[in-house]
């Protein structure tokens, strides 16, 4: 994928989050002040992260394991299961910083050979994001801390959301700008 696709796609994702956070009433507070503890959404997300694990797993070189490549669907399977069945405490948070994790690797993948210094803010973006994954993997209660915090007042809420979609105007920008072929 070229540079300019990701900050696009990038951008959207900001920008759509940004504003439905921004200009959401009380029931985007209220969601996402539940969303560290819904178990339909960490169950669907937990299903995507899997997914896409098993699916990178499929497709790499496995060694000495290579025989055993036809059990990957299977495996992923049995986790998903276990997961959803034995993993009732903040499985939400969870499955997203599992997915913060997998989505630095296609940006990363795609940039790398770009020849304009300015791959490096989404470089950095990237990193930002497995950082906040691991954060987020293996603290979610600090994430369930943060959704209370910005859920706190509406004035909060809004900023949050602004900021958020100000970055993603700031992605087309750059794509429209320096990232452009």
């Amino acid at each position: 994928m070229h540079i300019t696709h990701i900050a696009y796609i990038t951008a959207i994702v900001y920008i759509f989050a940004g504003l439905t956070l921004a200009m959401g009433g009380a029931s985007v507070r209220n969601g996402l002040a539940r969303f560290p503890r819904s178990r339909i959404a960490g169950a669907v997300l937990a299903a995507v992260a899997i997914g896409w694990a098993a699916t990178i797993l499929w497709h790499s070189p496995l060694g000495w394991f290579e025989p055993y490549r036809h059990t990957i669907p299977y495996l992923a399977v049995a986790v998903y299961l276990l997961t959803v069945c034995l993993v009732h405490e903040l499985l939400a948070p969870r499955a997203l910083g599992g997915l913060l994790l997998l989505v630095a690797a296609p940006v990363l993948d795609g940039i790398r050979w770009e020849p304009t210094a300015w791959r490096l803010v989404l470089t950095v973006q990237a990193y930002i994001w497995v950082v906040a994954g691991m954060f987020v993997v293996f603290s979610p209660y600090r994430f369930r801390r943060v959704c209370d915090m910005v859920c706190r007042s509406r004035r909060r809420k809004n900023m949050t959301g602004g900021l958020i979609a100000l970055l993603g105007i700031l992605m087309i920008i750059l794509a429209l700008t320096v990232y452009r072929t």
